[in-house]
């Protein structure tokens, strides 16, 4: 047989194998008519709060639930406006963290928020809740980093100093009060001591934006390169799932990723990406494209739904 024939069946070979791993969810469009970006969402109850707003210039917060519909938080009452990045929730605690060394807080779950600037206003993009305190991360142009550790419950002034890293952060997860992640360019990092010190992991190979935990062993992190990595024992060794760096791979590109509890990832990413894995990471499929915009943040709402937002303010609530 020509080699040209060989290769062209073994790409049409390998295109109908792609096709088949594709499956689609049934989507719910909330999508914001002003198109303002949406970046990450946490999960307290059965509501959503998805932080966003423009970069420079303005900070936004809205909830959802499936009782009471998508609703926007009025933040118009601070002088402090930059884009949300981050948000977590746990209890009755919520706190955004932005640009500008922006930070939204709520400590009666979203009933009433504060809204303050820490002081040497850096990009922040993540943050992790402890018992007493929160570790908030961040960066800007893959060489600078940023982590600084915060009382949950006394802010003010919010001058605490910071840790610089020669790398940008962009996602933290602490699974317990002692053990952590911190995913970054080039680099996932974890602490044993409540943040006090952070080491290197044995990941590399790509831009880790975003990471999603089973528990304090097993994790999956996604990369800006479409690297998909895979711990069993807490960051000893890592699985190289996929290989975001392969001339033979598709190119792709993660912003985030989330575990459902049951088995079950989702990432999403550039141009309406959306993978799941439904074996605790081991293997992907490719979910039918439903929008063509980056897709920043996604997070579940329950076993089988969940919530994925977007760049140009797309909303979409999602069950599978």
């Amino acid at each position: 047989m020509p080699k040209l024939t060989l290769c062209l069946l073994l790409w049409i070979l390998m295109f109908a194998a792609c096709k088949k791993e594709k499956i689609t969810f049934l989507i719910q469009d909330f999508s914001l008519s002003n198109q303002e970006p949406l970046r990450k969402i946490a999960r307290l109850g059965n509501k959503a709060f998805i932080a966003g707003g423009n970069r420079w210039d303005k900070a936004s917060l809205y909830t959802y639930s499936s009782d009471e519909g998508l609703h926007e938080i009025d933040l118009s009452f601070s002088n402090f406006q930059s884009g949300l990045y981050g948000i977590v929730a746990k209890e009755n605690y919520i706190l955004a963290v932005g640009y500008n060394g922006i930070l939204v807080n709520s400590t009666d779950s979203g009933l009433h928020w504060h809204v303050g600037q820490q002081k040497d206003a850096k990009e922040f993009q993540s943050v992790a809740i402890k018992q007493d305190s929160v570790i908030i991360i961040g960066g800007i142009s893959f060489s600078k980093g940023y982590a600084t550790t915060l009382s949950k419950t006394h802010f003010e002034p919010w001058d605490k100093t910071l840790t610089s890293y020669r790398f940008e952060l962009s996602d933290i997860e602490m699974l317990t009060n002692e053990v952590g992640y911190i995913s970054g360019y080039g680099a996932l990092l974890k602490t044993t001591n409540g943040g006090l010190n952070w080491e290197f992991t044995s990941a590399q190979g790509d831009f880790f934006k975003a990471m999603a935990w089973e528990n304090e062993n097993q994790g999956v992190c996604v990369g800006n390169h479409g690297s998909i990595l895979k711990t069993n024992n807490g960051g000893q060794t890592w699985d190289c799932i996929r290989n975001g760096n392969s001339l033979t791979k598709a190119s792709l590109s993660f912003k985030d990723v989330c575990y459902n509890g049951h088995n079950t990832y989702i990432a999403v990413g550039e141009k309406g990406l959306v993978y799941l894995s439904e074996d605790n990471g081991q293997h992907w499929k490719e979910i039918s494209p439903f929008t063509t915009q980056m897709l920043n943040g996604v997070a579940m709402l329950s076993e089988k739904e969940g919530i994925i937002v977007g760049e140009e303010g797309g909303l979409f609530v999602f069950t599978f």
